[in-house]
């Protein structure tokens, strides 16, 4: 999302909030109820979309490996399985289609690992009926094709991510025109009904429309801290301009004494209050970017620490 749209968001969100909180002003108006509507769900439909294109995928390497490797050592159990079969039955062919050694399976590209994986799940099957005796069951085959597809879906799933952001930046350039469009033609004209039997609600809406520059000027704000076991900090606040409905920001746990030490980050009612079910719980190593809509805004982001050692965090207001 580019600072003018991240700044239009802001707008739109106080607009919202605005009208909301002087909703039996313009009640009997139905065309600008109307508007008020369509407006909430268009800004809505925006908020999921730059949610999509805020998506990071964190510690795909590390995770695609442990599926690679859970995926070699299923097959390794049914090629050991058939080497052994063929061995008795005097098959060399068999022998030499299942003759795969744990680093061949995993030095094969992804592309050519499913394939041999399906050949073997394949081949395991038809021979079924005299594996038994060798271990080989259709519970074991069942798993290892959940394995297979779990493997195969796993590894589409940057480029898939990639192709959801591109998508969610095309519709957020769309959805911004949308938006535009019913403030500027519906209700901007329908507001100045209310110039002189709302005075006030006529100058606060003007005031809300206004785009205010929440990042030409800025860097992005790095904020760091240590948490003692059981410690709730609060790390940013509505006092500081930065924290305000549409700014993106990224949390990261960059704990590194204990693989254990999970960190909770979430908004929050006041300094001190606790973790309650809201926000994202991160692991040591771990990090999401997240846009902040109205309905998630509260005045304080508190980190929490309920593990039993020393943690630390950085979050960037972007």
């Amino acid at each position: 999302m580019t600072i003018n749209q991240r700044n239009k968001l802001n707008m739109y969100i106080t607009v919202l909030q605005f009208l909301a909180q002087n909703a039996t002003v313009w009640a009997t108006l139905l065309a600008f109820g109307d508007a008020v509507t369509l407006l909430t769900n268009k800004v809505a439909e925006l908020q999921g979309q730059v949610a999509i294109q805020s998506m990071q995928i964190v510690g795909y390497a590390a995770a695609k490996k442990g599926k690679k490797n859970e995926l070699v050592t299923k097959l390794l159990i049914v090629t050991g399985a058939l080497k052994a079969y063929a061995t008795v039955i005097n098959d060399p062919v068999l022998f030499a289609f299942a003759d795969f050694t744990k680093s061949e399976l995993k030095r094969q590209p992804d592309n050519i690992l499913t394939q041999t994986a399906n050949n073997i799940h394949s081949k395991a099957t038809l021979l079924l009926p005299s594996l038994g005796s060798y271990g080989i069951d259709v519970t074991l085959l069942t798993q290892l094709q959940t394995m297979i597809t779990d493997y195969v879906n796993f590894v589409e799933s940057p480029r898939l991510a990639r192709i959801a952001r591109k998508t969610a930046t095309t519709n957020i350039k769309a959805l911004i025109k949308e938006i535009d469009g019913i403030l500027k033609t519906v209700l901007d004209m329908l507001i100045v009904q209310f110039k002189v039997t709302a005075s006030d609600f006529f100058t606060g809406y003007n005031s809300a429309r206004e785009i205010i520059d929440l990042g030409h000027h800025h860097l992005p704000l790095i904020l760091t801290g240590t948490l003692n076991s059981g410690q709730i900090l609060n790390v940013i606040n509505s006092t500081n301009p930065r924290w305000a409905p549409g700014v993106t920001f990224k949390i990261k746990n960059t704990s590194t004494g204990s693989a254990t030490t999970g960190l909770y980050f979430y908004p929050a009612n006041a300094a001190g209050d606790g973790w309650s079910g809201q926000g994202s719980f991160l692991m040591p190593g771990q990090e999401e970017t997240h846009t902040l809509t109205a309905a998630e805004f509260k005045n304080f982001l508190n980190v929490q620490n309920q593990s039993g050692n020393e943690g630390t965090f950085e979050i960037t207001i972007l």
